[in-house]
């Protein structure tokens, strides 16, 4: 393997969440008074939650509990892209690590979890929103994933789908590899799956 620790972001990088994302953000703009336009859902997957609404605090409590109560709920309608256990597996047999650095809620993850425990299994490291102050583009979490994994980042790569996932990877120090499942062409030299990572 080129790297000790592979980070993997979690939403269109290893999971396919975009129906149960939309059922979450309907929920949120709901309960705010407000609809959510679903043609917009590529880009909400793509900023904090914090960029897709906000217009007080008040409200975007409001918000935020409402998503984080509906993406629980619907954790069992995310599955993940044929590719990714293949390339996990392979990982391991090699004797690389594996983490997750993802901007998720723990209650997400948690739900996510009891789903899939095999999942929770072969991850070394799980570094949600509720780990760091700051989440992506901020490096904290990719920076906490490899402190806690003990590699250096020049050991270190980390696999995403956004602007937000290669900001964070380039403030941590670490090799970034890009994946543009649908074609938004949001990265340049984006890989089409995971068969080409490693």
């Amino acid at each position: 393997m080129k790297y000790k620790l592979y980070m993997f972001d979690f939403d269109l990088t290893i999971a396919d969440a975009i129906e149960a994302t939309k059922t979450a953000y309907r929920r949120a703009f709901a309960a705010v008074g407000e609809t959510f336009d679903d043609e917009k859902i590529f880009y909400y997957l793509t900023v904090p939650l914090k960029t897709a609404y906000y217009k007080s605090e008040e409200l975007y409590a409001v918000f935020q509990n409402e998503f984080f109560i509906s993406s629980a709920e619907t954790s069992g309608d995310v599955t993940f892209y044929d590719d990714v256990f293949p390339l996990l597996e392979r990982i391991k047999a090699e004797g690389g690590k594996i983490g997750l650095v993802t901007n998720r809620n723990p209650s997400f993850m948690r739900a996510f979890y009891e789903r899939h425990p095999e999942f929770e299994k072969i991850m070394d490291c799980v570094i949600t929103s509720g780990d760091v102050k700051e989440r992506k583009p901020s490096p904290e979490p990719i920076l906490k994933c490899l402190e806690i994994m003990g590699v250096d980042g020049k050991d270190a790569v980390y696999i995403g789908d956004a602007p937000n996932d290669y900001k964070s990877a380039v403030a941590a120090g670490v090799d970034f590899i890009a994946i543009d499942r649908y074609g938004f062409n949001l990265l340049t030299d984006a890989k089409k799956d995971l068969a080409d990572i490693a």
